[in-house]
């Protein structure tokens, strides 16, 4: 169970979970009878991977160029070991991921009123009211590390997982307001910084396993 990254909804950072970590997702846009009762709508289940036979070792690094920004800043890169032991009985995946993201954005809005006693060649009976004019510089920093553990059982599976997430959001909004409905023009002007931070750190346990030839058994547990 991901706990939510954001204080005022039960919205769920998927940024934490790297999609190398991840051996399939599974929508279901119901609930069955071993689904917790607080879910409303559908549930997203992500099925974490296993190690493969043999050491394995991958690192990637991309960079993104911002044309609203004019800048080069942003970037993310993960580093990802893996192998198995014990007669390839017990797997270990271990990745470390971080991020940089810049997410600038501009935003315009206007006002309007009708008078439809003022009609000529440039007025229509529609006149501008406001206007409102926003600048907003968002930067996100992100990184992390994942521990998978597996291990392999006659009928079945024992998994160990660890997630690390530290997400931090600053954010510059720049607000300009033009006021024009008395016929002159004037202009309010106001700057917002907002700096969020989060960390989250989730540790799961899950068994399967098949009894008696017949039978499934599905066991999970987590902390956040």
């Amino acid at each position: 169970r991901m706990p939510s990254t954001n204080e005022y909804n039960t919205a769920v950072g998927l940024a934490g979970i790297s999609q190398y970590m991840l051996d399939g997702i599974e929508v279901r846009k119901s609930l069955t009878a071993q689904d917790d009762a607080d879910v409303v709508g559908g549930i997203v289940d992500l099925k974490l991977a296993t190690a493969p036979v043999g050491m394995h070792w991958n690192a990637i690094v991309d960079g993104m160029y911002n044309g609203l920004s004019d800048t080069y800043g942003s970037y993310r890169g993960s580093i990802q070991g893996s192998s198995r032991f014990f007669n390839d009985k017990l797997g270990v995946i271990g990745q470390f991921n971080i991020e940089k993201a810049d997410r600038p954005n501009e935003a315009l809005s206007a006002g309007y009123n009708h008078n439809y006693g003022r009609r000529d060649e440039w007025h229509h009976g529609i006149f501008l009211t406001n206007g409102n004019y926003q600048l907003n510089n968002i930067e996100r920093n992100r990184f992390g590390f994942n521990v998978l553990m597996d291990y392999k059982l006659p009928k079945g599976k024992i998994q160990l997982n660890s997630i690390y997430n530290n997400f931090d959001e600053d954010r510059y909004e720049r607000h300009f307001v033009f006021s024009v409905a008395s016929g002159d023009i004037g202009v309010t002007k106001d700057f917002n910084v907002i700096d969020e931070e989060s960390y989250s750190m989730v540790n799961g346990l899950s068994l399967e396993s098949e009894i008696f030839g017949m039978i499934f058994f599905d066991f999970g547990a987590n902390y956040t």
